[in-house]
């Protein structure tokens, strides 16, 4: 939860009466984190239980790989915190990860309202870059974020891109 409110302070994310859909969402601090702020309408889609105890937020279980209902509103943040099982290879973990987070961007292009905000994981690559600036004509701004929070060495950071420039 401590990156969420990191990144949430630096770039107010998260608003009273926001739609949040959370990619990756066990074991559910961040859905926690989003009950408290006032969001309005929150959904959470993971593999794994979630063990958060929730008010608000409705959780499905499933691969975000696959479909999923997203429940027919638009979205005003998408976050994906999806990560693979990392096997040591770089070449592959690197690889396993680009399919999440193009599968986290087609979600966010789907589903995000126009103003929205995109907030994803990355390892640092050079595809990582390539991502990034595709997104330039999609977003008013994108940033490269690492959290305190970070273990020291850590490939990983987040991409956050502020106000969707149109609608699906």
């Amino acid at each position: 939860m401590y990156k969420l409110a990191e990144m949430d302070e630096r770039f107010h994310l998260v608003h009273r009466g926001s739609n949040v859909l959370d990619l990756g969402c066990a074991p559910g601090s961040w859905l926690e984190y989003f009950e408290e702020k006032g969001a309005a309408r929150i959904l959470g889609i993971d593999q794994e239980p979630v063990l958060a105890t929730l008010k608000r937020a409705r959780v499905q279980r499933g691969d975000v790989l696959q479909e999923f209902d997203s429940g027919g509103e638009g979205f005003d943040l998408v976050v994906s915190d999806l990560a693979p099982k990392l096997s040591g290879i770089r070449d592959r973990d690197d690889a396993q990860m680009l399919v999440l987070v193009a599968r986290a961007r087609e979600i966010a292009h789907q589903t995000l309202v126009k103003g929205g905000a995109f907030v994803c994981k990355l390892f640092d690559c050079e595809e990582a870059e390539k991502l990034i600036r595709s997104l330039k004509g999609e977003f008013h701004k994108i940033h490269r974020f690492r959290p305190k929070g970070s273990r020291e060495g850590s490939r990983e950071f987040y991409l956050v891109a502020l106000g969707r420039r149109k609608a699906p």
